[in-house]
C-alpha cells in the first residue's frame, strides 16, 4: 500500500507532468483502487472460499469426498470456457460501437464479483441454520466471479498502458501488477 501510495504521489505531485498527463493519473489511480479490490475479492478462493467448502460445504459425492481444495480448480475451467465467449461478445459489441468503455467494464466486474459473494451470503444462510450446503453455490460463485474477472482483467492492463505518460508505461505497468499482489 505504502509503494501505491508513494508512486501515484510522485506521478501527480513531482513528476512534471502535464495538466492532462496529471489528469490521467487520477483515472490510473482509480482503476487501480478498483482492480485491488477485485482482486482481493477473487483471492478468497484460495483462502476463506476453500475453508468455507471445508467445513460447510457437503462433498461427498458417491461415496467419493472431494477436497475441499478442488472447487476452485473450476475457475480455470470457467475461463478456458468464457473467454473466447466473452472476447467475442466485446468484439462485436465493438464492431456495433457499444463496446462499455474501461470505467464500466471495471464497474461490471466488481458487481459480479459482488454478485458472487451475494450468492455465498445466502448459502451462508444455510449454514448458520445448522446446513451442510450443496457445492453447487461455490460453483455458482466462482462462475459468477469470473466473468467478472473477463470484464476486468483483459482491459486493466491494456487501460494503464493508454493512460501512462510514454516515460512512465513500464512502472505504471508493474504498478497494475501490484494490484493484483
Amino acid at each position: 500500500g505504502f509503494v501505491a501510495v508513494g508512486y501515484f504521489t510522485y506521478l501527480i505531485f513531482f513528476a512534471g507532468l502535464s495538466p492532462a498527463e496529471r489528469q490521467r493519473v487520477y483515472v490510473m489511480l482509480a482503476l487501480f483502487i478498483a482492480a485491488t479490490v477485485y482482486y482481493a475479492g477473487q483471492e478468497q478462493a484460495g483462502t476463506s472460499l476453500t475453508l468455507f467448502a471445508d467445513r460447510y460445504t457437503d462433498r461427498h459425492i458417491f461415496g467419493w469426498n472431494m477436497p475441499a481444495g478442488m472447487l476452485q480448480g473450476i475457475s480455470s475451467l470457467y475461463i478456458l470456457i468464457f473467454a473466447p465467449l466473452f472476447s467475442a461478445l466485446w468484439i462485436a459489441l465493438g464492431r456495433r460501437g457499444k463496446d462499455p468503455s474501461t470505467p464500466v467494464k471495471f464497474a461490471i466486474g466488481l458487481a459480479l464479483m459482488g454478485t458472487g459473494f451475494l450468492v455465498m451470503f445466502v448459502a451462508c444462510r444455510y449454514v448458520l441454520a445448522g446446513q451442510k450446503v450443496a457445492p453447487t453455490w461455490l460453483i455458482v460463485c466462482y462462475l459468477i466471479q469470473m466473468w467478472g474477472d473477463l470484464c476486468l482483467a483483459p482491459v486493466g492492463l491494456s487501460s494503464m498502458t493508454k493512460l501512462a505518460a510514454p516515460r512512465f508505461v513500464g512502472q505504471v505497468m508493474g504498478m497494475f501488477f501490484l494490484s493484483v499482489a
